[in-house]
């Protein structure tokens, strides 16, 4: 995966630095790539320096009028125009930070930013764990009749590989991107699976644990 070959760069517990941030109503995983849009012009113009920049920034979770604590650091792969300016950025997602201070004002730019450091995240893959959360899941993608493709022969897959698939809410994504252990990442997934999960796999409305998108990682 990506990721594991830029993590070392980037997360270390002794580095603190500054970068420009982009609250957002969603919520980014190491490792995985997401693209959204950009309408506002001062997101507009954070986008277009650090592309210009070759340099990442941060996303962080805006729920209500409250910006968490914890964030992830993403690179731009692509940026697409629209009508009227609007922007389509693809990104990557790298690494978790924490904010130590926000700054909501700089000098000459229309963003904000925030003094961040990067704590210890444990990547090590838990093959086991992992192995029991998937067989809960293809049988829920079954009971639904949704296409699930998962390879983990070599048991190199993580909770974030496989966590963009889940169910979970906003919050609980959150609450799941705070954790720093590859182990309670997997408990988090086996203890939502137990919770709400009823007897058929399904939930009391009739959805399932997997989003509307099928899994497919081979």
């Amino acid at each position: 995966m990506y990721y594991r070959q830029c993590i070392t760069w980037y997360i270390c517990p002794s580095m603190t630095n500054f970068i420009p941030v982009f609250p957002s109503a969603a919520v980014f995983f190491p490792g995985n790539s997401r693209q959204f849009t950009i309408y506002e012009t001062q997101y507009r113009q954070l986008i277009t320096h650090s592309k210009e920049a070759g340099k990442p920034f941060g996303v962080i979770f805006l729920n209500e009028d409250t910006i968490t604590d914890t964030g992830c650091l993403v690179e731009i792969v692509s940026v697409d125009f629209a009508e009227d300016a609007v922007m389509q950025v693809l990104v990557k997602a790298t690494a978790v930070f924490r904010v130590l201070e926000l700054i909501t004002e700089l000098p000459d730019k229309a963003y904000g930013g925030a003094i961040v450091n990067y704590p210890y995240n444990n990547i090590t893959p838990e093959p086991t764990l992992m192995n029991a959360n998937l067989r809960a899941l293809e049988q829920n993608a079954a009971a639904l009749k949704q296409s699930m493709s998962v390879n983990n022969v070599e048991g190199t897959l993580l909770a974030y590989d496989v966590a963009p698939y889940i169910a979970f809410s906003t919050l609980q994504q959150q609450e799941f991107l705070s954790l720093l252990s590859e182990k309670q990442r997997q408990e988090y997934i086996r203890r939502y699976i137990a919770a709400l999960a009823g007897g058929n796999g399904l939930f009391s409305d009739g959805s399932g644990l997997l989003s509307n998108n099928d899994i497919s990682l081979n």
